[in-house]
């Protein structure tokens, strides 16, 4: 992995760790959120999209809890 995108990876966790402390507005919400995921991608190697996406993954998860499942309509 290369050093800048374990930067954009950290900060990213910081910005999530910050909106479990105090929510922001949506709005505010996706543009922090949709800036920090464009920094991350212009760093990461399509070869390293599936390390970044079980990074995030679990980063959300160990912030948030686990998705809840959904109820299947079959």
């Amino acid at each position: 992995m290369n050093d800048a995108l374990e930067l954009a990876l950290d900060q990213l966790d910081r910005i999530v760790a910050g909106w479990t402390e105090s929510p922001p507005d949506s709005q505010t919400l996706e543009r922090e959120f949709g800036l920090a995921i464009e920094a991350v991608l212009a760093h990461a190697d399509r070869d390293e999209y599936d390390y970044v996406g079980a990074r995030i993954r679990f980063m959300l998860d160990s912030r948030l809890g686990p998705p809840v499942p959904r109820p299947s309509l079959h």
